[in-house]
């Protein structure tokens, strides 16, 4: 028999037989992935007569309320975030008569980088690498949560940017992640590590109060999208800090034509028929004064012309505040009985 016959049966048999051992399989098995993060910022604009601003974010296929793009309590700044993880797998099989036991070995960012827009020009003035920071605090272990928000604090007269990572330690089988804050500086970069020194003025939303206004019967039907509503509900996040009210919705409901909306925003106009026309899925966070009205905010996200209508809302006995259905003729009246809804 050929020389090159009998080396390629040994080799055969290598490759069959020698992964069993007492029949149990124990090769392993890995696999690597890289796992992108990326808050999709798109455009901002902001008002100068009364600071009105909106950011614009994209994001993928379906609704995703993720990843919300931060706006700081000034209105000086917005974020465009970027970040990369390479994740190794390893699978342990054991054969039949047992689970398969799985590793994970984190191999730390490949990428995380910040670039920071001034929310009034537009113009992004710099890109932050934070891989290259925790790389020089030797933090070889970090990477980002999988609820990562990013949120702006005011600390002494200067704003940071606040975001929480995990801190993964594997040890054979078993992996500890605990949650860790960062605070960096946009200021000065200066760098925390952990809480700052004193107590801090949180302006995200979870620091918020939230009046949710139902709106499905007071707007037109082709209005009311998934990325306009949640649960039938506009989303106000009425911040006690900064004292301006966040809108979040999506740029595809929003009109073709309202003049007072595009007065405002000037550019917006060209930016939402842009998106529409390349089926460009996105949301838009507007942030107004505090003393815009719910009526006022309607008008702006309605067509031109379209009036409120109030003819057959009836809240319900288990929204409203008494426990009792009512049937409501203008907002004031709603506001009177329902309850805000945290969902």
């Amino acid at each position: 028999m050929d020389k090159r016959k009998v080396y390629f049966i040994i080799f055969l048999i290598i490759i069959i037989v020698c992964p069993w051992f007492n029949g149990k399989l124990v090769e392993s098995y890995s696999s690597y992935y890289v796992d992108s993060k990326d808050s999709g910022y798109v455009f901002c604009e902001s008002n100068k007569e009364d600071s009105s601003s909106y950011v614009i974010q994209s994001y993928d296929d379906e609704y995703d309320d993720g990843y919300i793009v931060s706006i700081d309590t000034d209105n000086n700044y917005t974020f465009d975030i970027h970040t990369k993880v390479g994740v190794k797998i390893i699978r342990k099989q054991t054969g039949n008569d047992a689970a398969d036991t799985y590793y994970i070995e984190n191999n730390g960012f490949i990428k995380f980088t910040i670039d920071v827009y001034n929310i009034k020009t537009g113009r992004k003035i710099r890109t932050i690498d934070m891989k290259n920071k925790f790389e020089r605090l030797g933090l070889d272990n970090i990477q980002p949560d999988s609820d990562q928000e990013f949120f702006i604090t005011k600390f002494n007269g200067k704003n940071f940017v606040c975001f929480m990572v995990k801190n993964s330690e594997f040890s054979g089988d078993r992996y500890d992640d605990r949650g860790r804050k960062f605070y960096l500086c946009l200021d000065d970069m200066s760098f925390y590590d952990g809480e700052l020194p004193n107590e801090v003025e949180y302006s995200d939303s979870s620091e918020s109060i939230e009046e949710y206004i139902p709106i499905k019967k007071l707007l037109p039907k082709n209005l009311i999208t998934l990325n306009i509503a949640v649960k039938n509900m506009f989303r106000i996040n009425d911040s006690i800090y900064d004292n301006k009210i966040r809108i979040i919705t999506s740029v595809r409901s929003l009109p073709y034509n309202n003049e007072k909306l595009y007065t405002i925003f000037p550019e917006l106009k060209d930016e939402v028929a842009y998106l529409k026309r390349k089926n460009i899925f996105a949301n838009i966070i507007f942030v107004f004064p505090k003393d815009i009205k719910a009526e006022e905010i309607l008008e702006l996200m309605s067509p031109e012309g379209h009036k409120l209508v109030f003819d057959g809302i009836i809240v319900k006995a288990e929204d409203s505040y008494d426990g009792l259905s009512h049937q409501v003729h203008s907002m004031e009246e709603l506001r009177k009985y329902i309850k805000p809804d945290k969902e």
